[in-house]
């Protein structure tokens, strides 16, 4: 199956539904921070019914104002010739008008609520079937946080602990991912808070894990600037989280 998927670009963005190229000299770094705490999961509950969420803007707009049926014209000599003759040529037009704003409020009235139907529709589809349980809040036995239905636990603060190291530390460990055998160096870098007087920045500092901020994380430049120099060899597994513990429970 894997094989078959060498030539098609779609799976190559997925590292399990593609194998390494066959290059063993070739050498993978995968350098990451970690110590951050990060989203992971969620824990649902179902809509109640009746449930609606107001996605649709125009739903909560006001209704349109529909006029009164009540005609401009007066009685006797209100009104002009021509009302006059709609009217039976007795000059009250009074009962025409009404007639016919009477049937324009009625239209009026039909095109509203087929406008409201066509919302609460459109809302109803649109409304969430399911929604995150605030109410959950406990320890997992992990160590995970679950706070207001949401599942933290050590990341780089976007990015969760195992979709950052599994496969350099276990994943590619298996020939059926890595049939030429590239190895692979896991170099984690763990978040030291710093504050923003202290450091005199605003991106964490030298020992930021940030998910954009570790760029100007002090051992990843040194550890950029080892490999592109040419010394890559000399950089070794470097590893404090469990990322070995959670990779092991993964069954492929």
């Amino acid at each position: 199956l894997l094989r078959g998927h060498l030539l098609d670009s779609r799976h190559w963005a997925n590292p399990l539904e593609a194998r390494l190229p066959n290059a063993p000299s070739m050498r993978i770094y995968s350098i990451y921070g970690v110590g951050k705490p990060t989203e992971r999961s969620y824990f649902y509950s179902p809509v109640a019914p009746g449930h609606s969420a107001a996605l649709d803007p125009d739903a909560a707009s006001p209704p349109d104002q529909t006029r009164s049926g009540v005609g401009p014209s007066g009685t006797g000599g209100g009104g002009s010739n021509s009302e006059a003759i709609a009217s039976g040529g007795d000059g009250d037009t009074s009962n025409t008008d009404n007639s016919k704003d009477s049937n324009s409020s009625g239209k009026d009235k039909d095109s509203k609520n087929d406008k409201e139907s066509d919302d609460s529709s459109r809302e109803e589809e649109m409304s969430p079937k399911v929604l995150i349980d605030k109410a959950v809040n406990f320890q997992m036995r992990s160590g995970a946080a679950v706070k207001n239905g949401v599942v933290t636990l050590s990341g780089d603060a976007t990015v969760p602990l195992i979709s950052l190291g599994y496969m350099c530390v276990k994943g590619w460990k298996n020939p059926r991912f890595n049939p030429a055998g590239i190895k692979c160096i896991t170099r984690e870098l763990e978040h030291i808070e710093v504050s923003m007087l202290k450091s005199g920045s605003l991106q964490g500092g030298p020992n930021t894990a940030d998910h954009v901020d570790i760029l100007g994380n002090h051992q990843l430049v040194s550890d950029i600037l080892t490999i592109a120099s040419g010394h890559g060899r000399l950089l070794e597994d470097s590893i404090v989280s469990n990322i070995r513990t959670v990779a092991e429970r993964v069954q492929l």
